[in-house]
């Protein structure tokens, strides 16, 4: 990977093409979890409902 060099020493410019490595490496399997999964929605949704179903289920039944 080349970095311009913009005046700076060659140690600095190897640190900085390490860091860009490293970061593509870190990056390379990434991938942004879905809408759902990073808002925890349905999740929550999920526990509304048995909390709701569990609720109605407390309830007496009149006659």
């Amino acid at each position: 990977m080349r970095v311009p060099n913009a005046g700076q020493p060659l140690d600095e410019r190897r640190i900085v093409r390490e860091g860009k490595q490293l970061a593509a490496a870190m990056l390379a399997n990434h991938a942004d979890p879905s809408w759902f999964e990073r808002n925890g929605f349905a999740r929550q949704a999920s526990l509304w409902g048995q909390q709701l179903m569990g609720a109605l289920r407390r309830l007496p039944v009149k006659d």
